[in-house]
């Protein structure tokens, strides 16, 4: 109704993986009823954008669409770089444009949102995230490097114009959208000195290599209350073969660092690569120990990372090889049984249950029904 209302010339939605079939049947029933053209952006069409376009759209953006879309509006699409569109029945998929820098990207129309309708999981409104850079330049052999491997940061004032901005809005909570926030060193501690002034709270990722002392406690000073962590396993031949290129010795310094300036952590691990055992997986369970929270998943072929193979890949519907399933079910579901049933961590859900309700059962019916064999995950952080 509000699309109608609207008349939207040209419509575009950002894609997901396994929900890209529906998002793609959503913008068809859209362009029947409304008459506009749709497209999308996203890692998945920007893979594979003869497939997408031939499911019914009407074009894709490759990759990073903000210049490519200012492109589209003013010119003619067989000339803009980063674009696939339907000509006819032909499809066309022209040159792809190079990542550029961020520093001419406008600060995003937040004007146009209602920030009250967004929150983070255990995280109180007004909320909203913020992307301050994009590409990671670390070779792990799971990811798709959705934004390259060059690491390209805003601007530390642009970023600072734009928080101030969202301040006055009555935005609290931000969380920070970066691949790896704490990569360069010199750029988010000045970052974080200029964020004292503002009073925000947020959360941000990042890894064990990239923390030392300076960092987290600017980060501390700053108003960061939880990092998300990419730890992956308590096994160093495990990590050494994802290529993380650190040691176990440094998720526990960095941990032990975090703890002392009182920074909640939630820790990401993966499991079921093609060696590993149940020595390993205890091992990282054992590393578990010293997170506030964990995230567990299993190690599949995501399409665009090192270990894909297009044999066992399927668009539509999406799906991709489990490397070991069924080991990796049950070592995911040991996992959070094991930590969460601990009764430290168990008053500390009862507290966060009584802060957050309504978060709090959302989540919880999610992990629980995951637990007890129902095909839902738990996708609560």
């Amino acid at each position: 109704k509000e699309l109608s209302e609207f008349e939207p010339d040209i419509l575009i939605f950002l894609s997901g993986f396994e929900s890209l079939k529906y998002e793609i049947g959503l913008a068809r029933r859209i362009k029947r009823e409304i008459g506009c053209k749709v497209g999308c952006v996203g890692f998945l069409p920007s893979l594979f954008p003869k497939e997408v376009l031939k499911s019914g759209l009407d074009f894709v953006i490759l990759n990073e669409p903000e210049r490519t879309f200012e492109d589209m509006l003013s010119g003619s699409w067989g000339k803009v770089k980063g674009l696939a569109f339907k000509k006819g029945k032909k499809v066309v998929v022209n040159e792809r444009r190079r990542e550029g820098d961020l520093k001419g990207l406008p600060i995003p129309s937040y004007d146009l949102l209602d920030v009250k309708r967004y929150h983070d999981i255990f995280l109180p409104k007004p909320f909203i995230t913020v992307e301050t850079s994009r590409g990671c330049p670390f070779p792990c052999i799971y990811c798709n490097h959705p934004f390259g491997k060059r690491f390209r940061a805003k601007p530390v004032e642009k970023v600072l114009e734009e928080l101030e901005l969202l301040k006055r809005m009555g935005v609290k909570y931000v969380r920070f959208l970066d691949d790896t926030f704490t990569i360069e060193e010199r750029w988010v501690l000045e970052l974080c000195k200029g964020m004292r002034r503002l009073g925000l709270k947020f959360v941000c990722l990042s890894r064990p290599d990239t923390l030392n002392e300076r960092i987290v406690k600017a980060l501390k000073k700053a108003g960061c209350v939880r990092i998300l962590l990419g730890v992956e396993s308590g096994s160093q031949r495990i990590l050494d073969y994802y290529k993380r290129g650190y040691k176990v010795e440094d998720v526990r310094r960095s941990l032990k660092l975090l703890k002392k300036y009182g920074i909640e952590t939630i820790g990401w691990f993966i499991v079921g690569a093609p060696m590993e055992t149940e020595e390993d997986v205890e091992k990282s369970i054992e590393l578990a120990e010293l997170l506030d929270w964990v995230v567990v998943s299993i190690l599949e072929e995501r399409p665009g990372s090192e270990i894909f193979n297009p044999e066992n890949f399927s668009l539509f519907p999406y799906k991709t090889r489990v490397i070991r399933e069924k080991e990796g079910k049950k070592w995911e579901r040991e996992f959070y049984l094991r930590f969460y049933s601990n009764p430290r961590r168990l008053l500390r859900l009862l507290f966060t249950f009584l802060r957050y309700p309504r978060q709090s059962i959302s989540a919880g019916w999610n992990l629980l029904s995951y637990l007890f064999e129902s095909s839902l995950r738990p996708d609560v952080f």
